[in-house]
């Protein structure tokens, strides 16, 4: 015997629709739900064992733009989920190292223009720190180099996203 009428419509999981999933997200979806499960009581745990490959097929260039609009997405988790991260406070001490940078050049000498700089690569590699074993220092080193341009696209987003902050999300 055939199926006839209409599928029935997808129904949001109770937890879900408890909590307040947003379905429009497609930048922070899975940092914004275990923020908002955490919130609401919830309790999450690690699963032992668990493996997960994530696999890219962006382009470097598209990479980078996708950490720019990240960055510029997660300038609003502070305000919108009342937490500060760590990646909040390397945001505030990278811009703080351009505006002293900047400052310098002006009062100073222009070698204080290197101190931006200097700070997206001591954040990128501490960026790939987190990510790569250190050995062997050819690989890691190799990591370094394309880490350090993709966290800064995702910093300058962060500031780009600055009035998302102090507006709110939307």
């Amino acid at each position: 015997m055939g199926c006839r009428g209409r599928a029935p419509a997808p129904t949001t999981p109770p937890i879900f629709a408890r909590t307040g999933f947003d379905p429009r997200d497609r930048l922070g979806e899975d940092f914004r739900l275990a923020a908002r499960l955490l919130r609401d009581g919830h309790r999450l745990r690690r699963v032992p064992g668990l493996t997960v490959r994530h696999e890219e097929s962006k382009t470097y260039a598209r990479a980078l733009r996708w950490r720019f609009d990240n960055g510029i997405d997660a300038a609003s988790h502070p305000r919108e989920l009342r937490i500060l991260r760590f990646a909040d406070l390397v945001w505030v001490g990278w811009c703080g190292a351009w505006i002293v940078g900047f400052v310098g050049a002006v009062a100073a000498s222009p070698w204080w223009l290197l101190l931006g700089p200097a700070a997206s690569v001591a954040a990128g590699v501490m960026h790939a720190t987190t990510r790569f074993r250190p050995r062997p220092p050819g690989p890691f080193l190799l990591a370094c180099l394309a880490d350090v341009p993709l966290l800064t696209a995702y910093l300058a987003g962060r500031t780009v996203g600055l009035p998302r902050l102090i507006r709110g999300r939307r």
